[in-house]
Parts: structure tokens; sequence; C-alpha cells
């Protein structure tokens, strides 16, 4: 069965990961922590440069949100 894609799942578990409260990440890439929370609960879609932000923030490639998950 196919799970459906959610970058606020792939934010929030990566943000977890590495301990970063939303308030921290939200510092650290120049956003609201409303923004962090609405990305994460998939309320809103976020623009190429907010996704650029957090990336930047989080030390990652922008391309890690759009990569799929290997079967466990």
């Amino acid at each position: 069965m196919e799970t459906a894609f959610s970058l606020g799942d792939k934010l929030r578990h990566l943000r977890s990961e590495r301990n970063i409260s939303q308030r921290d990440l939200a510092r650290l890439a120049g956003l609201s922590p409303n923004s962090i929370s609405l990305i994460e609960r998939d309320e809103t879609s976020p623009s190429v440069a907010t996704l650029q932000s957090l990336a930047t923030a989080l030390n990652i490639r922008m391309s890690y949100f759009f990569e799929e998950e290997a079967p466990a």
C-alpha cells in the first residue's frame, strides 16, 4: 500500500532527530514559529525559497524533502 507524501512529516522527523524546537528552527531559517507549525501539519505548502531556508538551517540538500523513503 502506498502512503501519501508528507513534506511536513519529513520536516518534523528531521527536526526531532536533531532535537531542535520549532522556535529554534524558525529562528535559524528566518521564519516564524507559526510557519514551521503550519508546514509540519501540512496546512500550507512552503515556497521554494522557504524550503531552501529550511534546508540551509538544517544543513541538508533541498532535495531531501522530495526523496522517497526506502522500504523498511
